[in-house]
């Protein structure tokens, strides 16, 4: 299968490209070894227990290389107004590409107080095969702290036109979004329709999880996923 993403920007093109998420794994996760060798640590686990880190973790690393990763295109600064009900926000890029949503739009409380949303501006326009949609969220493990980006799902396969990011800060001090950091992951997904079904067993007869801690969840059960 092929995703295609094409810009009318060539600022955006030349220096931004949008890559392999695998390609933006964050510096605490490389420098994290496979296990933990603390001697003192290393004794308090029990038996049902390992010294394995998160670096070992399959469904993890899955996650956290699965997809591709949009890019800021511009360096901005962004805080917010002071003395301000509720908070305004001010941004300085050289591109002026900057969106804005107020608390009515969505109204929900976050840090204890009434947001205005920011929308920060995609240059992309992302197509897919027909059938398949994109979940667009924010990188979870850069551990973002300062911004929260809102996830959405769009159907790309039909949908023209540049998906934009709206957000809200989670800080009242200036920050610098420097050019280049990873903004949104495109996950794209083959759309189908499901049934559920909810049951309770007294004994699961074949529980193969129980190796899970092991190892042997890379062996047993994960299938290789392929982002290039």
């Amino acid at each position: 299968m092929k995703i295609k993403f094409s810009t009318e920007n060539e600022a955006a093109f030349e220096l931004f490209k949008p890559e392999p998420v695998k390609k933006h794994l964050p510096e605490w996760y490389k420098d994290t070894p496979r296990t933990d060798s603390d001697p003192k640590r290393v004794r308090s686990y029990g038996p049902n227990q390992s010294p394995f880190t998160v670096t070992s973790c399959i469904p993890v690393q899955d996650y956290m290389m699965s997809g591709y990763v949009l890019l800021n295109t511009s360096e901005r600064m962004i805080e917010t107004i002071p003395n301000t009900d509720p908070v305004d926000f001010s941004d300085y890029a050289p591109d002026g590409r900057m969106g804005y949503h107020r608390h009515a739009q969505c109204p929900v409380h976050i840090g204890g107080r009434k947001n205005h949303y920011f929308k920060l501006w995609n240059p992309w326009t992302i197509s897919t095969p027909k059938g398949y949609s994109c979940l667009f969220y924010q990188p979870e493990y850069l551990m973002e702290t300062r911004y929260r980006l809102m996830p959405a799902i769009v159907d790309t396969d039909t949908y023209v036109g540049a998906v934009n990011f709206p957000g809200v800060l989670l800080t009242d001090e200036p920050f610098m979004l420097k050019a280049g950091a990873p903004l949104m992951v495109v996950f794209p997904f083959k759309r189908d329709e499901w049934d559920s079904e909810v049951s309770f067993e007294k004994q699961i007869k074949n529980n193969k999880l129980s190796v899970y801690l092991h190892g042997m969840y890379k062996k047993v059960f994960h299938q290789k996923k392929v982002y290039r």
